[in-house]
């Protein structure tokens, strides 16, 4: 995905989780309460049901891969009926 805008792209209401990787540029993404500055080479993990909303901070194109994922099993509707340990729901 390319992140052209400067101003803050919200989402809330996935029900899969994200995990995506920055190829080029940079920019801020904010799960929760917690802002995270992101530049090329950088990762980052979104829980399934977590707002979060992004921006880009560089001068060129944000370029990112972002993959939705359910750890769970094979059911979207398994996401929040059985985390493992290592997940803060």
């Amino acid at each position: 995905m390319d992140v052209f805008d400067t101003a803050p792209h919200a989402s809330t209401h996935h029900v899969l989780d994200e995990f995506g990787f920055i190829l080029t540029g940079s920019m801020v993404m904010t799960v929760e309460d917690e802002a995270t500055d992101l530049r090329e080479g950088d990762s980052f993990y979104i829980p399934a049901g977590k707002t979060h909303h992004f921006f880009r901070t560089s001068k060129e194109v944000c370029s990112s891969i972002w993959v939705h994922f359910n750890p769970y099993g094979t059911g979207v509707q398994n996401t929040f009926l059985t985390p493992p340990p290592w997940h803060s729901a």
